[in-house]
């Protein structure tokens, strides 16, 4: 997940150092102005998730500041989080009518300080907790369900030994299956090359006739010449015979 970025205003540098190492113990990533007015040039090139706004700052306040951010259409939808000793329910409701999302006290704690970043994103907040939530629940119930079938099987000897020839016959019907395939995946093989030899035999004498025939073609029982057939490749019988027998040993595999 990507750091926050944080831009923190404030006219006094230590306030601001402050604040500073608050945020990054929560994962943000700040920088820092001096004053309202630099904090509106700032946002002129750069836009931050969220900006912590002092009130009291020379030439400018900070609710001004925030009405000013409010009226550019470039910077309404940046949050703004008042940080200010002005922490009354008078000065908190105007904070919020000029468009503050927050405003938190000063000096501030890393509680309210995470508190009012929670704020930016409600959602994403509920969505992590009940994430841990889950995660700390499923780990309760897998160390639960280990202790009672740790429980369940040294009571139950016999559990054991049901346990252990339940995995030893899955193992015996998964190595059959293996050898089914593999001894289908060789039978395949096998007769492949023998129609590969069937087909070459067939096309040899289709050609031994044509030429039988093209030499003499009156003679209507030629005789095919010895020396020739003495070449023709033999018929695989063995090979055929080899081949039955594997199938039968396959149809009564267990």
């Amino acid at each position: 997940m990507a750091a926050l970025q944080t831009l923190v205003v404030d006219d006094s540098a230590s306030a601001r150092t402050a604040l500073t190492h608050l945020l990054e113990q929560n994962g943000a990533q700040v920088e820092q102005t001096e004053s309202g007015i630099a904090a509106l040039d700032y946002v002129k090139s750069k836009t931050p998730d969220v900006i912590f706004m002092d009130h009291t700052m020379p030439g400018m306040s900070g609710l001004e500041a925030v009405e000013a951010l409010r009226n550019n259409p470039s910077t309404a939808h940046i949050p703004v989080i008042m940080y200010t000793s002005h922490c009354n329910d008078e000065y908190r409701a105007q904070a919020l009518k000029c468009g503050a999302l927050e405003v938190i006290p000063k000096p501030a704690t890393l509680s309210n300080i995470h508190q009012a970043l929670q704020t930016l994103n409600p959602a994403g907040t509920i969505a992590a907790n009940l994430s841990r939530e889950l995660e700390t629940q499923i780990t309760k119930l897998g160390h639960e369900l280990k202790q009672e079938l740790t429980h369940s099987l040294l009571a139950s000897p016999e559990n054991v030994t049901h346990l252990i020839h339940s995995i030893t016959d899955s193992k015996i019907h998964q190595l059959n299956q293996d050898l089914r395939k593999q001894m289908t995946a060789k039978l395949d093989v096998l007769l492949q090359d023998i129609q590969d030899d069937q087909k070459a035999l067939k096309q040899e004498l289709y050609q031994y006739v044509e030429q039988r025939l093209a030499v003499n073609p009156l003679d209507s029982n030629p005789r095919p010449n010895t020396a020739k057939w003495q070449h023709t490749p033999p018929f695989h019988w063995h090979l055929l015979t080899l081949i039955t027998l594997v199938v039968a040993l396959i149809a009564t595999w267990p």
